[in-house]
């Protein structure tokens, strides 16, 4: 025989926590993977001249070398007119990659990026919640 459960409001509160923690754990799983690159920028960044091989109006293409990986990487950038007036008196680009992910690349004179306690406060609030969330839930469990 199957049990029946009563529909309490007390069951109905438990069911709608644990939906809650279901997707505020998501939403962590989702934005530590979105907000990987920043956070490894963060963690390990090595900085490093690049050459500019060509600039368009709208786009510079460049290469560094690698140390870690021991390869020379080139990259394009998008640009607005105006970056690009800029550009063309330089010759060099520093830019800024990730030790354990050359892929992961940024170009601060082209593209400021968020300072990383931006995405940690946002992060860290949503596993706050995810926490209080699971910590409600409990106490409608025991609380039989």
């Amino acid at each position: 025989m199957i049990a029946q459960t009563k529909d309490t409001p007390r069951n109905r509160l438990r069911q709608e926590e644990l939906f809650k923690i279901a997707v505020l754990f998501l939403g962590s799983l989702l934005l530590a993977v979105w907000f990987k690159a920043d956070y490894l920028l963060f963690a390990q960044p090595v900085y490093t001249p690049a050459r500019i091989l060509k600039i368009t109006d709208y786009a510079v293409d460049y290469k560094f070398y690698d140390s870690l990986a021991d390869k020379t990487l080139t990259f394009r950038h998008e640009l607005f007119p105006e970056q690009a007036q800029r550009l063309r008196a330089r010759p060099t680009l520093e830019v800024v990659y990730a030790a354990s992910n050359s892929d992961i690349v940024v170009v601060p004179s082209l593209k400021r990026p968020l300072p990383v306690w931006v995405f940690a406060s946002i992060h860290l609030a949503c596993v706050a919640a995810l926490f209080l969330s699971i910590r409600d839930w409990w106490r409608l469990r025991s609380a039989r």
